[in-house]
């Protein structure tokens, strides 16, 4: 699958000299959540948002026939701290520590629309392949191992191994102010919410959803008097 959508890139980059050309940076806050697992008794999870940064370069107005998309290009480093209990009559286990990553992040939207020649609207999915992963991860807790026997830890260090690719839903809102015909900058704010959990470990099933603000410049292939095509 990464594969096609490489070579799906690829060949939309073959016609770049009409197209938008886009960079942008941003400060991305990003948080870990779950669904508290109604089948595990005394389950509960607590995240805490942390920042980190975004680089991504696109390609907007991109055609095919009549229907255009917008595809994307970028670095993430994201990160947050978590805390998750779980247990039973048998014992209880905590799981608590902060993950740091980085990642090489590709967007495809389908849904690409423009009000009043300036404001941007995309919808589409966001495939994130993991680079590098830091973290400092400790369990502590107990369990019975036999009558009258209770076996206890505190601050072992624990591996959280990470998934090498995800994937999400993204959804980007900008404003185009045009230095001239074809040139722009934009403000923008764009979001991702993760639909794939993050970690192979078994029981911690966080995904991730996080919020960049940034600035875009815009090298506009077509002119800014040029309107665009819809997207459905």
């Amino acid at each position: 699958m990464p594969t096609k959508i490489f070579l799906l890139l690829v060949l939309a980059s073959s016609g770049l000299y009409a197209q938008n050309i886009e960079l942008s940076s941003g400060i991305l806050r990003n948080s870990f959540y779950d669904r508290e697992d109604q089948n595990t008794p005394h389950y509960a999870s607590e995240y805490t948002p942390q920042e980190g940064v975004d680089i991504v370069l696109g390609i907007d107005n991109v055609r095919f026939d009549w229907y255009s998309m917008r595809f994307t290009l970028g670095y993430l480093e994201y990160g947050g701290d978590f805390k998750i209990e779980e247990g039973g009559l048998g014992g209880s286990i905590t799981k608590a520590g902060a993950i740091e990553k980085s990642a090489l992040a590709l967007g495809i939207y389908f849904l690409n629309l423009k009000f009043f020649n300036r404001i941007d609207f995309n919808l589409g999915t966001h495939y994130s392949f993991l680079l590098n992963q830091s973290d400092n991860v400790t369990s502590s807790g107990w369990r019975l191992i036999g009558p009258g026997e209770v076996e206890t830890w505190e601050n072992e260090e624990v591996e959280l191994e990470s998934k090498q690719m995800v994937w999400g839903f993204s959804a980007r809102l900008a404003y185009d102010f045009y230095l001239n015909d074809y040139i722009a900058i934009s403000p923008q704010v764009r979001g991702y919410l993760g639909a794939k959990r993050e970690f192979e470990t078994v029981n911690f099933n966080s995904k991730q959803y996080s919020v960049s603000l940034g600035i875009q410049i815009n090298l506009n292939g077509t002119g800014k008097g040029e309107p665009r095509t819809f997207s459905f």
